[in-house]
């Protein structure tokens, strides 16, 4: 059997392609042909323009060849950041930084935990994390918001109506195992995570946790009393990997082939 995820120290296994990969780099290869003309313009004629304003300027020797370059470090940034922009690949870049400090966050449980990473549906739902230990099933869904959220806001809900039809899509896969209770998590990180005393609570069904405030919600997994018998954990975990190995070997299966 395939052993792709990331689990704890006593568990370890290559994780597959996180969602930066998945989602991120196609669009913007899928971009830059579109993109291609406007953006050599765009880096000529800024270019030609800046060498000329700081000769102009008097800026000659080091002190010129100081200034040239890092205005071209800065363009090289403009054009990045347009390239990502105009491709719609910026939420899902955003999308997987959180998801990696979600991943670091909960590689900080204890022994017990076992992390599986990146858990597919297909081609297009990808599930960020699973947690599983004799305290049960966890289901971890990472958003980061810029705007302010608070436990009603619309958008949050949203993101936790979303987070339960993730768990829901667990539940069922490891069903066979005696159907375990599966919980929905919701980590928000960003600037406009809501203010949680405690840094989690319970939202319409759904564990939400306040990506800052980690060390709180990681004692709260830790201190769950344990609920399930360790060989059922373990036929979990090996029936979500095998649908992980299955599914991704799937994916890499051109169309025509299938």
């Amino acid at each position: 059997m395939s052993t792709q995820g990331i689990a704890h120290p006593s568990r370890l296994h290559t994780g597959p392609s996180l969602p930066a990969e998945h989602l991120v780099w196609p669009r913007i290869q899928a971009s830059l042909p579109r993109q291609r003309a406007a953006l050599f313009a765009i880096v000529i004629a800024t270019g030609l323009l800046l060498t000329g304003a700081l000769w102009l300027a008097g800026a000659h020797g080091s002190p010129f060849a100081f200034l040239l370059g890092a205005d071209v470090a800065l363009l090289g940034c403009g054009v990045a950041y347009t390239v990502i922009e105009q491709s719609g690949a910026r939420a899902p870049l955003i999308g997987a930084i959180g998801e990696g400090w979600s991943a670091d966050a909960l590689s900080r449980l204890g022994a017990r935990w076992t992390r599986i990473d990146s858990v597919p549906f297909g081609s297009t739902v990808d599930i960020d994390h699973v947690l599983l230990s004799p305290a049960g099933v966890f289901v971890v869904e990472t958003k980061f918001t810029g705007n302010e959220w608070s436990l009603s806001h619309p958008a949050l809900l949203r993101a936790v109506s979303d987070a339960r039809w993730r768990a829901r899509k667990i539940e069922f896969l490891v069903g066979r195992a005696g159907r375990p209770r599966t919980t929905p998590v919701l980590v928000v990180w960003g600037p406009g995570a809501p203010v949680i005393p405690g840094g989690y609570e319970m939202v319409e069904g759904v564990l939400v946790c306040r990506g800052g405030d980690a060390a709180q919600w990681r004692s709260y997994f830790d201190e769950l009393p344990p609920t399930l018998a360790p060989e059922r954990v373990n036929e979990m975990v090996d029936i979500i990997l095998d649908h992980t190995s299955r599914t991704e070997s799937a994916n890499r299966v051109p169309a025509r082939h299938r």
